[in-house]
């Protein structure tokens, strides 16, 4: 129906943006697969399941080749979600983990946080920022190395589809912004203060790559950009 809906011009073809959550999130790109040749203009994904789509090639699950702009946030890798980058950029809210106010063994609370922080991003016009970083992933070992903070990214609905990679996203009261670090592992912290992207809503299409943030356990889920902890 959705292609009949764009053969026929009876959606807004510019503007049309497919949002997935978990399982949903791999449909979405599914989805866009329908329209190829044709790109939709938008997809975002929101913590694409993990199990029985880890490893698997592009047409199997979510990927950048479904839409123009393929935006994803992780926050809950280790089991439902996934560690594998899957968008022109990637969004990683306190590392991509254990979600600040989720117990580590309730791994169903950090899941649903994607969707709620993706809520509040347009809702909150402060934005949702982060810091842009390499993700170095082995069996044993997942890190964010060489965050850089150069530029803004931002998580969410206004996520720059000319702004491609991964971050690590510190959540604040300014917004969901993520920064670009020199490097990032446990216990170590090259990191500025300075706004590197937005996560959510506005997310830059323009700026792409790994992103990392930090969140608060509650509503707000941001945090103060101008008083924020060092990422630990």
């Amino acid at each position: 129906m959705l292609i009949s809906l764009w053969a026929a011009k009876r959606i807004d073809q510019k503007n049309l943006h497919i949002i997935g959550f978990s399982l949903g999130a791999h449909v979405a790109g599914f989805i866009g697969k329908l329209f190829a040749p044709i790109k939709v203009p938008r997809i975002t994904g929101l913590d694409p399941a993990g199990p029985e789509f880890i490893s698997k090639p592009p047409y199997r699950r979510l990927d950048k080749s479904d839409a123009e702009f393929v935006d994803v946030i992780h926050t809950e890798s280790n089991a439902a979600g996934t560690w594998q980058p899957l968008g022109h950029v990637d969004f990683y809210p306190n590392s991509g983990q254990e979600q600040k106010g989720c117990k580590w063994y309730d791994f169903p609370c950090s899941h649903k946080m994607a969707y709620k922080f993706y809520t509040q991003s347009i809702s909150n016009p402060a934005k949702f920022v982060g810091l842009r970083c390499d993700l170095y992933i082995n069996e044993f070992d997942k890190k964010f190395e060489n965050c850089r903070k150069e530029e803004i990214i931002v998580m969410g609905h206004g996520a720059n589809p000319h702004v491609h990679g991964m971050c690590n996203t510190i959540l604040n009261e300014r917004g969901f912004s993520a920064s670009k670090c020199q490097e990032w592992k446990p216990n170590i912290n090259t990191c500025t203060k300075t706004p590197d992207a937005f996560m959510g809503f506005i997310a830059d299409s323009q700026i792409g790559g790994i992103f990392s943030l930090r969140t608060n356990s509650k509503l707000p889920f941001a945090r103060n950009m101008t008083d924020y902890p060092a990422i630990q």
